[in-house]
């Protein structure tokens, strides 16, 4: 590695170069999930594509590692970049929509919540992630578990294009008929093949949703009959079920407030005597207590809420829901009520399922649910000092697993590309990686190899 130059690099960027120097760096430097406490070397905020053209081609001339941050939401820290350049791409944040064509333009560095806004006029969604600071690059190059699972797939299956910076600085446009083995890797990749900063979506129909939580006892029999009837419902029916002790509703009744609930959250697209129906059938189940759904605009969703905090997670696919699994699940939950633990279980199935494995790098079709436990701690310090305790729950956990999706790593799961990938995408992906990154300059993220 040759010395970093901080005025050699800021002469041929547009944008910002910051150093520990700068009274600006301490914020910049920090990612979402404060369990890392990155020190980057620098950080380029990017202010347009040259700039990520010409960081990447200093850093590969003067031999420096890079990675690459978007939002910095990752829970697993992909975009942390300790002593490394971090090429900081959060200003390139466009949102462009054809209404004749349903395409939406969308610069890499945007958020969900700004690509909500700007397709609420049109009656158009894009399936997209739980909440709205999340970061759409991150999101759609893993997977992208959104409220239309069910009916309209992943969101890296609603990519029709891309713009590429590779690892020599060069930028590539990847679609279907454009560079068709990228197009394929940066579907499910992880950031592994280059810098995305555009993409183009096609969305779907959006605008007015069925949608909100139905609030449950809990019981674990019940939790088998919900995600049962969803799994075989129409695919206008998206629904996740969260098992907690602080389901964030002013109208839970007194004697429920701190017990252990299940929480339903559900999205309809479909007609409103059909989505009505659906909901007066959940209602019949076994120890109901209320809900809050309604007709709503998409954008409610997902506030502009912007993810952080001290946070564990782990997760993985499985095709069944049997009792020692949810009593594994619960048992944390069941004896001590913390209300910072949450469980939940996404519904797949659907469209979902009915993708191909070989369409795209993402490959976890044939399951019907993804769990996800994850629970946020008072400091960073707290929290890592409970990662050894959350490793051997994966290891309790991992008999039941039939993948797990790289949007929701856990730091403990890291290293398992044989879980993300079917054998046969891997060992397409480690082929491509070869031929558009030999020398794996993109490892800030996923090393595939």
């Amino acid at each position: 590695m040759k010395t970093f130059d901080e005025e050699h690099l800021a002469a041929v960027v547009n944008g910002e170069v910051y150093t520990e120097t700068n009274k600006k760096y301490e914020n910049l430097r920090m990612v979402k999930n404060t369990v890392f406490d990155p020190h980057p070397l620098a950080i380029v905020k990017c202010l347009n594509e040259a700039d990520v053209v010409q960081t990447i081609r200093y850093c590969r001339e003067q031999e420096l590692a890079f990675t690459v941050k978007c939002t910095g939401h990752s829970a697993a820290g992909f975009s942390a970049g300790d002593e490394e350049i971090v090429i900081d791409i959060s200003s390139l944040d466009q949102v462009e929509v054809d209404a004749s064509t349903n395409l939406v333009t969308v610069g890499g560095g945007a958020n969900w919540f700004k690509v909500g806004e700007a397709l609420m006029p049109y009656d158009l969604a894009i399936t997209s992630g739980d909440m709205g600071g999340v970061g759409v690059g991150g999101n759609a190059q893993g997977s992208g578990m959104g409220f239309f699972i069910r009916k309209y797939g992943v969101t890296t299956g609603r990519i029709r294009k891309v713009r590429v910076v590779d690892a020599t600085g060069k930028i590539l446009v990847a679609s279907e008929t454009e560079h068709p083995d990228l197009f394929w890797a940066i579907r499910g990749g992880a950031g592994n093949f280059g810098v995305v900063t555009e993409f183009v979506f096609e969305a779907h129909p959006g605008g007015t949703v069925l949608a909100g939580n139905l609030f449950y006892q809990y019981d674990p029999q019940l939790i088998q009959q919900l995600t049962d009837y969803i799994l075989h419902a129409p695919d206008e029916l998206n629904g996740t079920l969260s098992f907690t002790t602080a389901p964030f509703t002013s109208q839970m009744p007194e004697q429920y407030k701190g017990q252990l609930v299940i929480a339903l959250m559900v999205c309809i697209k479909g007609t409103p005597a059909a989505g009505n129906q659906m909901i007066k059938e959940l209602k019949k189940y076994s120890g109901f207590l209320f809900d809050e759904v309604d007709f709503v605009p998409y954008i409610k969703l997902f506030p502009p809420i912007d993810p952080s905090g001290n946070t564990l997670m782990l997760n993985f696919y499985t095709n069944e829901l049997p009792d020692e699994l949810i009593s594994e699940l619960n048992q944390e939950l069941v004896t001590t009520g913390d209300p910072q633990l949450v469980t939940q279980v996404k519904v797949l199935g659907g469209y979902f399922g009915r993708v191909s494995n070989e369409a795209m790098a993402y490959s976890q079709r044939e399951n019907n649910y993804l769990v996800i436990m994850r629970k946020a701690f008072g400091s960073a310090e707290e929290a890592l000092l409970a990662n050894e305790d959350w490793k051997d729950k994966w290891e309790q956990l991992r008999k039941y697993a039939n993948g797990i999706d790289i949007n929701f790593l856990g730091i403990g799961q890291l290293n398992e590309l044989e879980m993300m990938y079917k054998p046969a995408n891997l060992k397409k992906l480690k082929e491509l990686k070869q031929q558009y990154d030999p020398a794996n300059c993109f490892n800030g993220v996923l090393s595939i190899q």
